[in-house]
């Protein structure tokens, strides 16, 4: 598994990257999208393993290289900040270019929004911006991508949250959270982003087994079906 964090618009303020790169360590590879205003080394130092990075619009004399071509489990890969290409207005002058390039995915920054749109013949990938955040919810964002050993290529889906309960003089609820996908302490992570602690977890069901009837210590075997939706 190949896992690579993709970042954008940093602009010398590295509080919250060091903190993403130290809680989503090991990975295998950085990609910074721009607007680093002459940082590189600092960056560099902090990924502290292969980083790939391109200039932005604030990346003034900057010895990189205006945009960089890679491939990445068969697909070709354009990465760049966008400013060239006026995203901040509309995809299409940078939808066109990617077409006529024969590009499968394009990274880029500039928004401070982040973006993931799949079309048919190109996948956007906007990582938003880890310092400045614009979008609504004014969190600063990154974008971790795991491609598999048979090149699959994977961005996780949302979890769904449902409020059971909620007891408005003890500021506590009860929540119902369906992830697709486990890391380590990923429920606490996702709610300390929200400004909320865990005070308890339950797992009520892996998949489509359910441990409705279970008393706590027990188990029990699995049934014809479950193993049959397993393999």
């Amino acid at each position: 598994m190949q896992r690579i964090m993709i970042v954008s618009d940093s602009h010398r303020r590295h509080g919250n990257l060091a903190e993403a790169i130290y809680n989503e360590q090991p990975f295998d590879l950085l990609i910074h999208l721009g607007d680093i205003e002459g940082e590189e080394d600092i960056i560099q130092e902090l990924a502290g393993g292969e980083t790939i990075m391109v200039p932005g619009n604030n990346d003034f004399f900057s010895p990189l290289p205006r945009e960089r071509e890679i491939e990445l489990a068969g697909k070709k890969v354009l990465l760049t900040h966008g400013h060239y290409y006026y995203v901040s207005l509309d995809l299409q002058t940078l939808r066109e270019e990617c077409i006529a390039r024969g590009i499968d995915i394009v990274m880029f920054g500039h928004t401070h929004r982040p973006l993931i749109q799949i079309e048919d013949e190109l996948t956007f990938i906007n990582p938003g911006s880890i310092s400045y955040p614009r979008q609504a919810d004014k969190r600063c964002t990154y974008i971790m991508l795991e491609i598999d050993d048979n090149g699959e290529k994977y961005i996780t889906k949302k979890a769904n949250v449902r409020i059971l309960k909620t007891d408005i003089e003890k500021d506590i609820s009860r929540l119902e959270i369906v992830i697709h996908e486990g890391k380590n302490r990923q429920v606490r992570k996702m709610c300390e982003a929200v400004g909320r602690k865990v005070l308890a977890l339950h797992r009520s069901k892996i998949g489509n087994i359910g441990v409705k009837d279970l008393k706590i210590g027990t188990w029990r075997y699995l049934k014809k079906h479950e193993i049959e939706k397993l393999l």
